[in-house]
């Protein structure tokens, strides 16, 4: 891995899905940023308020209803200002957007523009030179929408930002696209502690929350992956042939389905989803006029996606 640089003329932007990524994927890149004097901010997406089994434990209740979970979410969104100012940050570096947790696979795919136009604004008013994002690999589908939607933004504004992603759930097989920084002790003590403020994650999981407070923080620059589900989208005369990779055994007895993007540049064209087998085939209509393709197999048994989206150029 290569050492990401940070000067004091950079002006970086931090981009958080839920309360506790901040910390756990950037803890030490927000220190060492304040360390040589760049300029940091920190977008939180959504509050967490969709949290379901730390909440029923920690408040001894099954039902959860509108108002506890809006709670819930006002509590998590306390806990990541008093994370970012352990990380020292003030509480006016921290800006949320309030969309709802768990739901930005459809903010996605339905091309609402509530959390871009959020973002092109945040990116107006700080005009970031390093913009760090979660990963498009990130088998979590609020990481992996995120990271769609931010690179779709940032082409629209033609955004001279480096991006850097991280990836919180999965793991990265190609050392050449990561970069790296080396945290100090003290440096890793603060992560802790910052981590340590997100008391309603840690309660049932801090074991493995605690796991991302050590010496190296890693990043990866945008790149495609060979290794993704999704193998490959050609186009004829009888349409657009969409070849994938066998189904994880799992999820061999449930619903497993294909959704894919159709762009033009910035702009998303058209969504399909159907369901996911060796060979789909679209129609020649499903994707005319588009440039890209983001694609994703999602579904099966579990929480987690087995993989997020991966791009392809049709030109």
């Amino acid at each position: 891995m290569s050492p990401l640089e940070l000067t004091s003329s950079d002006r970086i932007v931090v981009i958080a899905p839920h309360p506790d990524d901040e910390s756990l994927a950037c803890g030490g890149l927000i220190q060492q940023s304040n360390a040589v004097g760049a300029a940091v901010r920190v977008l939180l997406v959504t509050d967490g308020d969709n949290n379901p089994w730390p909440q029923r434990v920690m408040e001894r209740r099954w039902s959860i209803g509108a108002s506890q979970r809006a709670a819930w979410g006002r509590r998590r969104r306390e806990e990541a200002t008093a994370a970012v100012r352990r990380l020292g940050l003030f509480t006016a570096n921290l800006h949320c957007a309030g969309l709802a947790d768990q739901s930005l696979t459809n903010e996605l795919t339905s091309e609402s523009d509530n959390f871009r136009g959020w973002l092109r604004q945040q990116l107006a008013e700080f005009s970031p030179t390093i913009v760090v994002s979660p990963s498009m690999a990130d088998c979590h589908s609020d990481h992996s929408a995120i990271a769609v939607l931010v690179r779709l933004t940032l082409r629209e504004l033609s955004s001279p930002a480096r991006l850097y992603e991280y990836l919180i759930h999965g793991s990265e097989s190609n050392d050449a696209f990561q970069r790296s920084l080396r945290l100090s002790p003290d440096q890793v003590e603060v992560k802790a502690d910052a981590i340590a403020c997100h008391r309603t994650q840690t309660m049932l999981s801090r074991g493995r929350f605690m796991a991302h407070a050590k010496e190296i923080e890693s990043f990866i620059e945008p790149h495609d992956d060979s290794h993704h589900p999704v193998k490959s989208i050609t186009g004829d005369a009888a349409g657009w042939h969409i070849e994938l990779g066998p189904a994880r055994w799992r999820d061999m007895m449930s619903k497993v389905w294909l959704d894919v993007l159709g762009c033009d540049g910035p702009k998303i064209l058209t969504h399909a989803r159907v369901r996911a087998t060796a060979h789909v085939l679209l129609p020649p209509e499903a994707l005319r006029s588009c440039r890209q393709v983001f694609a994703k197999r999602s579904g099966g048994i579990g929480f987690f996606d087995e993989a997020g989206w991966r791009e392809f150029s049709l030109v």
